[in-house]
């Protein structure tokens, strides 16, 4: 056939395949294999173009022999395997994040129904303590009064909050931009920023819970274990990305160390590969860290139904 019946059916993303194939063909440069795509009677077809040098003695190309085969079959049943490949994933992701959060709420229940109550009770116990003793007695149970109502009520503040950041009500109703703006209130006194730039647009449920709960650990970890005076956490949009970006200017640690510590890199590791995503972290001893995950952007029609 002629060359140029390449560029009769070539579809307009291949051109410049189709012209490299012609231009390969008429120098004899070499053999060369080319996948390209053709438009046939409306219907789109693969073919592998395959350039044979046939040389001789002396390694001179004589003229060159082409092969087109149609792999169109092969290349569906391929994309057809990764598709279900990536559901496989998929649903495994989902079964595992729901299993989570199944045990974050039985867990959240348990500190509302159980301790919580206890620690109700015990308070509405010491505020029937009679206090009619000498002077003396007098200051000193007022004392330890003072004090341990001071802790049952840290207690039941910190149950409170342990509680609310097991299940996040705010995230299911509202979203991720909100549920983080939220979050960020209550680290606003310690020195870090958590932002959430151009994410008003509701995710896949899976998504959002993932990206809160890293954005989550990542702030604690900062907050408990960096030793920092500042830090941020910035969530944002880049391409066919979402970017979590964490920096403090702590006192940095071994990335080679932190497979072996526990301080929650591990499970933020684990999440971003659940989610196909990458994670990149740089430290130095006494110059902060900085950690940026890079995860992928879905491209399906989302579903938020909690």
């Amino acid at each position: 056939m002629a060359l140029e019946t390449y560029l009769d059916y070539v579809i307009t993303e291949d051109c410049s395949i189709a012209e490299k194939i012609i231009y390969l063909l008429r120098k004899k440069q070499g053999s060369f294999e080319e996948i390209l795509r053709i438009r046939v009677a409306g219907n789109v077809q693969t073919i592998k173009v395959k350039g044979v040098a046939i040389k001789d003695e002396d390694g001179f190309t004589l003229k060159m022999l082409g092969l087109n085969l149609n792999i169109t079959e092969i290349k569906n049943l391929e994309e057809e395997n990764l598709t279900l490949r990536l559901q496989q994933q998929k649903d495994l992701l989902l079964a595992i994040l729901e299993a989570q959060e199944e045990e974050r709420r039985r867990i959240s229940e348990s500190l509302h129904n159980g301790v919580a109550q206890i620690l109700y009770a015990a308070q509405l116990s010491l505020e029937q303590i009679n206090l009619t003793q000498t002077p003396t007695v007098l200051a000193e149970l007022k004392n330890t009064l003072i004090k341990t109502e001071t802790l049952i009520k840290d207690a039941i503040r910190e149950t409170r909050q342990v509680s609310h950041e097991l299940v996040p009500q705010l995230l299911e109703e509202f979203g991720l931009d909100a549920a983080i703006k939220n979050f960020s209130e209550r680290f606003s006194h310690t020195g870090i920023n958590l932002m959430c730039i151009g994410l008003e647009q509701r995710l896949e449920k899976h998504l959002e819970l993932a990206v809160y709960r890293i954005s989550q650990e990542l702030v604690n970890n900062i907050a408990k274990h960096s030793g920092a005076s500042r830090g941020r956490v910035e969530l944002f949009r880049e391409g066919n990305y979402l970017i979590i970006e964490a920096q403090d200017n702590g006192k940095g640690m071994n990335p080679n160390a932190t497979h072996q510590k526990g301080i929650g890199l591990k499970t933020i590791r684990d999440r971003v590969k659940l989610l196909a995503g990458n994670m990149h972290f740089e430290s130095d001893p006494n110059r902060g860290t900085l950690i940026t995950i890079t995860l992928p952007w879905p491209d399906t029609k989302i579903s938020t139904t909690w």
